[in-house]
């Protein structure tokens, strides 16, 4: 009975913490921090931008980008040349092993060319990458403001209800096997920490 109260409790604390961000993975390759800026009606081009990081012993390239919502996706890098910014654009980017390369405003970036709809903040879209060793992966881009200058932070978890919990320590039996749950100082941290919204 330990082991069933263990792992209620540990489902519990586990829907109480913050979604992660969207992630996929290919091979040594993980793609985090997938997010993209709000467009207008009339824009025709979106930027998108994602983090990768390389987990191999070897270099990875990636070599191709696709999605639905734009007829093209292209690798560019802002660069100062002659006293002006200018976006250039790459065939592939090199993901050295055991680094990580981030697509961020003002540099790398991931340009949606000729849109077939509206990015509007809230929304999420797949992109596919295609990396020279590792294959295709598709991860989910979120769609933040259209000035955005990073990813959003994941919201803060909302209270937990305990009235369930409440209900249950009405019943004699239960609250003498939850007492003795209790004297386990591991389980015991675990529902302090539930317990504590």
């Amino acid at each position: 009975m330990k082991t069933v109260l263990g792992i209620a409790l540990a489902l519990l604390l586990a829907a109480s913490l913050p979604a992660e961000a969207a992630q996929a993975k290919t091979g040594a390759i993980t793609v985090t921090q997938a997010w993209a800026r709000a467009t207008s009606t009339a824009n025709t081009v979106g930027i998108a931008f994602i983090t990768l990081s390389n987990a191999g012993t070897e270099v990875e390239t990636l070599t191709a980008a696709a999605s639905p919502v734009a007829a093209k996706v292209e690798f560019h890098r802002h660069v100062h040349a002659d006293g002006m910014m200018k976006m250039q654009p790459q065939q592939t980017v090199d993901v050295a092993a055991g680094k990580r390369v981030e697509f961020n405003p003002g540099g790398l970036h991931l340009m949606l060319v000729d849109l077939k709809q509206q990015l509007k903040p809230g929304q999420t879209f797949p992109l596919t990458l295609t990396f020279a060793k590792a294959g295709s992966v598709t991860v989910d881009v979120t769609v933040e403001g259209a000035g955005a200058a990073a990813p959003a932070a994941p919201a803060a978890p909302a209270a937990m209800d305990h009235s369930m919990h409440d209900a249950h320590m009405a019943d004699p039996a239960y609250k003498a096997m939850h007492e003795e749950h209790m004297k386990d100082p591991a389980h015991k941290a675990m529902h302090d920490q539930m317990h504590a919204n």
